[in-house]
């Protein structure tokens, strides 16, 4: 399947398919998916200081992330999410103050992203605060977490 627009993948392709395709095949030819998504157990509260300047909103099941650091790519589940920044589930190993590029494939549009790591947990995931983002992709967070907040 050529890739690089939501338009070019099957109806029926999961969210995590979607964006593999809409990150990692654009310009190029892409088989079977040549990935493997793994979930991984909750965090449990840190008992430290939080610094975080927004609140965070748990996301469901549904909602993916692109992401990449050194140019090794992955698809990943966001576990939770605020107007500064996502907490990324993954297993990989990732450095704190290393930047990652993530692409969220929303409701309200593909949104790209730059961040840098705040927090690794090799065994949970990685805490990623927003940079960098232009004022369309900034809107469509907004209107994302105006969505997911509960009521």
């Amino acid at each position: 399947m050529t890739a690089g627009t939501a338009a070019e993948t099957k109806q029926g392709d999961s969210a995590a398919t979607i964006i593999y395709h809409l990150l990692f095949c654009a310009g190029t030819t892409c088989s079977d998916m040549a990935f493997e998504v793994v979930f991984v157990g909750v965090m449990t509260p840190s008992a430290g200081k939080e610094n975080r300047r927004t609140a965070r909103i748990a996301v469901s099941k549904g909602l993916w992330v692109a992401w990449q650091a050194d140019g090794t790519r992955h698809v990943s589940r966001v576990r939770d999410l605020s107007a500064g920044g996502v907490f990324i589930q993954t297993t990989v190993e990732v450095a704190i103050g290393k930047e990652l590029e993530m692409l969220f494939a929303l409701p309200e549009g593909e949104t790209r992203v730059a961040g840098v790591v705040r927090y690794a947990d090799g065994e949970n995931g990685i805490g990623v605060e927003f940079t960098t983002m232009g004022s369309g992709d900034r809107l469509r967070v907004d209107q994302l977490l105006r969505r997911l907040k509960p009521k």
